[in-house]
């Protein structure tokens, strides 16, 4: 098995023995050895627990099976599908000979099925549960977190895993440290944010800010381990931050004005025809905006319609002018298909030969596109979806090579969504990086700085917990 490093041995002698923990630690810094390693250590034990369920985000699923083959771990092991459920039956039916590991996704925990086959797979058994990227349990109200609440009790031992566990404020916590046994059973949601957010604007329901910290703090002590970059890998090299500015002009100039001004743009359709899109409430309309700032809008049949040319689109014409500025390997991360499929014809139109994860890629092709952009020197641009590319890749390039490595990340759409920024700036950011990693922000408008500012308010909440990555 893989030689822990100083921190995984601190943190599992912190966690030793204990049902309910939580391992804090940024990405990059090996959550997933030190959990699995921790069964281990318990199968050892006088078979302290015996069987091991994993919940992840569905795009990390293979990713848990491909770390247990890894480090040599000898785990009967299975990655359920909600497709293939016939087979986890038959899984979670068996009779094992060595200690046995179940992987199933978030949204699968809101399928009665599921829920049973997890009951199943436990029932009577000394059992440890992770909940991979904790932060999936934020919302009190979701189906996931009412599973993941209603069936962890019956675990012997409970792992919160993540690298940012706050995006919106601490009542973010409430579900994870519950799970854990740091929040008493009655202290409902309302009551612990109420002790610890400050709230504000509509209707008094967003976090402004936080209050009794220390007093969090102390709760949380001797439950859960924060570890971060720059005190367990002091010579990764830091991050830095810039942005490319550019004008809006042309045709998505104006229709941006006029959608932020009546909720309204106009179009020309592939026949001609002059459409309205109408945003009717303020999320479209940002959504809308968003799709303006890349050169195009969704009409009412949710159908891409470009408003300019790929010359005459000023955002991407300032990306093609950040690339060729820039040394080494390039990620560039988008939201939207029609973006991504725009970006991947234009590097592959540059001689760039392009790499790319998007959704419902199949994890062995997400593999070969991560081995393309590692280790073949002509593929120079990785494209990443951001929802799809968040978690659990090494994007890093050569290292032994500076004109192959990869340390520059393009931010051409972004994210209001602190965890899929956080996440997807760490993937260049990680245990092998040579270079100061590098990110680039666009900015045309008013509503790119203040998505910028609303990701650093949010950054600024997670510190006042957490502390500076």
């Amino acid at each position: 098995m893989t030689t822990l490093t100083e921190l995984q041995v601190e943190v599992l002698k912190a966690a030793k023995n204990k049902p309910g923990f939580a391992f804090y630690m940024d990405m990059g810094l090996g959550k997933s050895l030190t959990a699995l390693s921790e069964f281990v250590n318990l199968v050892n034990d006088n078979k302290k627990a015996t069987r091991m369920v994993v919940i992840s985000p569905n795009s990390f699923k293979s990713g848990w099976a491909a770390e247990i083959s890894k480090h040599r771990m000898n785990f009967a092991v299975h990655v359920y599908s909600a497709s293939k459920h016939k087979a986890a039956e038959d899984f979670a039916a068996g009779r094992f000979s060595m200690p046995a590991v179940l992987i199933v996704n978030y949204d699968a925990l809101r399928l009665a099925k599921t829920q049973a086959l997890l009951d199943d797979f436990t029932n009577q058994r000394n059992c440890y549960l992770v909940i991979d990227e904790s932060i999936s349990i934020k919302n009190p109200t979701a189906k996931r977190t009412k599973a993941v609440l209603k069936f962890a009790p019956y675990f012997s031992f409970v792992r919160l895993l993540s690298g940012k566990p706050t995006t919106q404020g601490p009542a973010d916590l409430w579900a994870q440290l519950k799970v854990i046994g740091v929040v008493n059973p009655g202290e409902n949601y309302y009551a612990f944010r109420n002790t610890y957010c400050v709230m504000g604007g509509y209707e008094n329901r967003e976090v402004r800010g936080i209050k009794n910290a220390e007093g969090l703090k102390r709760r949380m002590n001797g439950s859960v381990f924060v570890a971060k970059k720059r005190d367990w890998l002091k010579t990764l090299p830091e991050k830095s931050y810039t942005t490319r500015e550019y004008t809006l002009s042309g045709r998505a100039a104006v229709e941006y004005d006029r959608m932020e001004r009546e909720f309204l743009a106009y179009v020309e359709s592939k026949k001609g025809e002059i459409k309205s899109v109408e945003a009717s409430i303020a999320l479209a309309k940002f959504t809308k905006l968003m799709q303006l700032h890349c050169g195009f809008i969704h009409d009412e049949e949710g159908e891409p319609e470009w408003i300019v040319s790929n010359n005459d689109n000023p955002r991407l014409q300032t990306l093609l002018a950040t690339l060729d500025e820039t040394e080494g390997k390039v990620c560039i991360t988008y939201k939207h298909r029609f973006v991504g499929e725009q970006l991947w014809k234009k590097m592959v139109e540059r001689g760039l030969h392009p790499a790319r994860i998007t959704g419902g890629m199949k994890p062995h092709a997400i593999e070969e596109e991560k081995r393309l952009f590692n280790n073949e020197p002509t593929c120079r641009v990785m494209l990443l979806q951001l929802d799809a590319s968040r978690y659990g890749h090494t994007l890093i390039g050569d290292q032994t090579k500076p004109e192959d490595a990869c340390y520059t990340m393009l931010f051409y759409q972004n994210d209001y969504s602190l965890d899929t920024r956080s996440q997807i700036e760490d993937r260049i950011h990680r245990i092998g990086q040579k270079n100061a990693a590098l990110y680039v922000d666009f900015v045309g408008s008013s509503m790119d700085a203040r998505m910028i500012e609303a990701l650093q308010f949010k950054t600024r909440l997670y510190e006042a917990l957490f502390g500076r990555p």
